[in-house]
C-alpha cells in the first residue's frame, strides 16, 4: 500500500485590507457588533478554512474571498476565469494540452491533483487525469469563491495537500422578487448570457439561474486546418431553494444541470495517403442535487446534515472524414454522500467542531472503435477502466482556542477508511496574531494525502499482444 503524503508548512505576514462580503451564514464574534446595533459592514466572513463562520481577520487559517462583484469587475463567466490574477494562483489550459486543455488549478506550485475544488462545500467530480475543469463552472448562481492555501486534508479529506477552493451560493437577501442579468460578447467570436430569478417571503425562498456560453475556434495559423482551440458552446440551469422549519431549524436544496460541447479538428498524415481530416467531437454533461438541514441546538451550538449526489457523463469521439475506422470513448463517474457536522460553543473561548462523512464512489470508462485488420473492418468493445467502486467514511475534530481578541489557535485532525488504500490520519494546526488591523502574522502546518482515483485503480494496461494484461496501478494498492 503506498500513499501520497505532503507536509506543507506556511508563515505568513501581511496587510489585511478589509472588504465588505454578503453571507447567510451567522455573523461570528457577535460581541464586536452588538454595541453599534447593526452588523459591521467591515466584517469579512468567511466558512471554508475551518468548517464554520469567522471574521476572516481572525481565523488562523488565511482565507482569500472573490466576491460576486470582484469577479464581474474581471468579466469572468466562469469559475476559471474568476480565479485568473489571484496571487499564488494559476489557472491555465494550455499547461494540459496532453489530457484535453482543461482549465486546471495550481496553488503556489501544488498542480490539479493537489488542490480540492468544493461546490457549497461538496467535493465536485468528473475531473480529466485529476483536472476539474474549471470552464465547465458556471459563476451565473456563486456568491463568492473562497481560497485556502495549504493543507486542509484535516477537514476535507483527499486531495486537500495544496489548497482547497470553495465556490458558495447564497440565499436572496431582498423580500420579494428580485434578480440580475448579465450578456457580454467577445473577440474572437463569442458570447455569454446569464440570469438569475430569485424571490423571497419571510424565511421560504427560491432561486433560478440559466446561463450560457459559446466561442468560436481558433487556428494557430488561418491555412491551418487543425484547430488550436475547438468552438465550444456551455449551458447550465439550476434551481435551489429553502425554508425555515420551525424556530432554529433551516433546510435548503440544490439541483444543477451542465452541458458542454466541443468540436475539435485535427489532421493526421500517413504515409503514401493524403491527410486524413479528423472530427473530435466531446460532450460533458454533469447534475448534481443536494439537501441540508442545519438545527440550532442552542444559541451557541449548531448541528448541520447535508446528503448530496453527483453524475458526471463525458463523450469523447474520433470520426476520421471519408474513412469508416473512428473511435468513441465513454467516461462514467458519480458520487454520492452524507455528511454531519456540530459546531460546539460558537464564538465561544474555546470552540470545537466535530463531523463525520461517508461516500461511495463509482467510475468506469469504455472504448468502442472500428479498426482495420487485414482486408476487413472490426468493431472493438475494449474496457479501458474496469467498474470501479470506492467507498470511503472518515471523522474528524477541530478545536479553536481564542484566549485574546488578537489571538487565534487550532488544533485538529481527521481519521479516514478507504476501501481501496486502508486508513490515513491528517493532523492540522494554526496559530493566528493580530498585531495591528493591517498587520497579521499567521503560521500554519499539517498533513495532507491524495487517495487513488476509481482510473488509476481501475485502469486496463492492455498489452496482450506481448502476453500481458495489467489492470490498475498496484503500486496504489
Amino acid at each position: 500500500m503506498h500513499r501520497r503524503n505532503g507536509i506543507f508548512l506556511t508563515a505568513i505576514a501581511a496587510a489585511a485590507i478589509a472588504r465588505a462580503a454578503q453571507a447567510d451564514e451567522p455573523e461570528p464574534y457577535a460581541e464586536d457588533t452588538e454595541a453599534a446595533g447593526e452588523p459591521d459592514p467591515d466584517l469579512q466572513v468567511v466558512v471554508t478554512g475551518t468548517r464554520t463562520a469567522e471574521d476572516a481577520s481572525k481565523a488562523a487559517i488565511r482565507t482569500d474571498v472573490i466576491t460576486r462583484e470582484e469577479a464581474a469587475r474581471r468579466g469572468a463567466t466562469n469559475v476559471g476565469e474568476a480565479l485568473s490574477g489571484s496571487l499564488g494562483v494559476e489557472v491555465n489550459s494550455s499547461a494540459y494540452g496532453s489530457i484535453g486543455a482543461p482549465s486546471a488549478i495550481q496553488i503556489s506550485g501544488f498542480d490539479r491533483e493537489r488542490v480540492l475544488i468544493l461546490e457549497d462545500g461538496e467535493r465536485v467530480v468528473g475531473d480529466v487525469g485529476g483536472a476539474v475543469d474549471l470552464s465547465q463552472l458556471s459563476i451565473s448562481d456563486v456568491d463568492r469563491i473562497e481560497i485556502v492555501r495549504g493543507p486542509a486534508s484535516s477537514l476535507y479529506g483527499t486531495s486537500a495537500m495544496g489548497g482547497v477552493i470553495n465556490v458558495l451560493s447564497a440565499a436572496p437577501e431582498v423580500e420579494g422578487w428580485s434578480g440580475r442579468a448579465q450578456a457580454e460578447g467577445r473577440y474572437r467570436w463569442g458570447a455569454f448570457v446569464s440570469n438569475t430569478t430569485a424571490y423571497r417571503r419571510n424565511d421560504y425562498w427560491a432561486s433560478l439561474d440559466a446561463s450560457a456560453y459559446a466561442s468560436d475556434s481558433v487556428r494557430l495559423r488561418e491555412d491551418a486546418v487543425d484547430l488550436a482551440l475547438p468552438p465550444t458552446k456551455r449551458y447550465q440551469v439550476g434551481l435551489r431553494a429553502g425554508t425555515a422549519l420551525g424556530r432554529g431549524s433551516t433546510i435548503d436544496a440544490k439541483v444543477r444541470y451542465a452541458r458542454e460541447e466541443a468540436d475539435g479538428l485535427e489532421t493526421q498524415t500517413l504515409p503514401g495517403l493524403d491527410p486524413f481530416i479528423i472530427d473530435l467531437p466531446e460532450r460533458t454533461d454533469r447534475f448534481s442535487a443536494r439537501i441540508r438541514q442545519v438545527l440550532a441546538l442552542a444559541p451557541t451550538h449548531t448541528l448541520t446534515f447535508s446528503t448530496g449526489a453527483q453524475w458526471f457523463w463525458n463523450q469523447s469521439d474520433r470520426d476520421r472524414r471519408l474513412s469508416d475506422v473512428d473511435e468513441e470513448r465513454d467516461r462514467r463517474h458519480s458520487m454520492r454522500s452524507i455528511e454531519a457536522t456540530a459546531s460546539l460553543f460558537e464564538r465561544q473561548i474555546v470552540e470545537l467542531i466535530v463531523g463525520s462523512r461517508a461516500e461511495v464512489e463509482a467510475y468506469d470508462q469504455h472504448l468502442s472503435r472500428l479498426r482495420v485488420n487485414g482486408t476487413e473492418l472490426e468493431r472493438d468493445e475494449l474496457v479501458e477502466v474496469v467498474p470501479t467502486t470506492i467507498t470511503t467514511g472518515a471523522g474528524y475534530s477541530e478545536v479553536h482556542f481564542t484566549p485574546h481578541e488578537s489571538v487565534t489557535l487550532l488544533a485538529g485532525a481527521r481519521v479516514e477508511g478507504n476501501s481501496r488504500f486502508g486508513a490515513v490520519v491528517a493532523p492540522r494546526g494554526g496559530v493566528a496574531f493580530r498585531w495591528e488591523d493591517w498587520l497579521i502574522m499567521r503560521a500554519s502546518g499539517g498533513r495532507g494525502y491524495r487517495a487513488p482515483t476509481g482510473k488509476e485503480l481501475g485502469f486496463v494496461f492492455d498489452h496482450s499482444v506481448y502476453g500481458y494484461r495489467v489492470v490498475g496501478n498496484e503500486d496504489l494498492l
